[in-house]
C-alpha cells in the first residue's frame, strides 16, 4: 500500500518542482527519506524509495533538492 498524500497535491501551480525516482536505481538506503520525510518515504513492499508528492510546492522544493543530492545511488531526478 502507498502512502503517497495525494490530498496535498491539489492547488499546485504550473512550474512547480517534479521529482522521480528510478525504481530499477534504488536500492532502499534510505537516506532519502530520513533526509526529506515530507517528499520521500520507504515502499512497504521493499523499503525502496517513493515521492510522496506528485509535484513539490516551494516550501518543500529545498527538502527534495537535499534529499535527491544524498541519495548515494543518484537514484532521484528533480526537475
Amino acid at each position: 500500500m502507498s502512502r503517497r498524500l495525494e490530498d496535498r497535491n491539489s492547488g499546485f501551480e504550473e512550474g512547480n518542482m517534479r521529482v522521480r525516482v528510478d525504481g530499477k536505481q534504488c536500492q532502499g538506503h534510505g537516506v532519502c527519506y530520513m533526509t526529506a520525510p515530507d517528499v520521500f518515504a520507504p515502499r512497504e513492499e521493499d523499503g525502496h524509495a517513493e515521492v510522496l508528492l506528485d509535484e513539490v510546492g516551494p516550501d518543500l522544493e529545498a527538502a527534495a533538492r537535499d534529499g535527491a543530492e544524498a541519495c548515494p545511488e543518484r537514484a532521484i531526478t528533480v526537475e
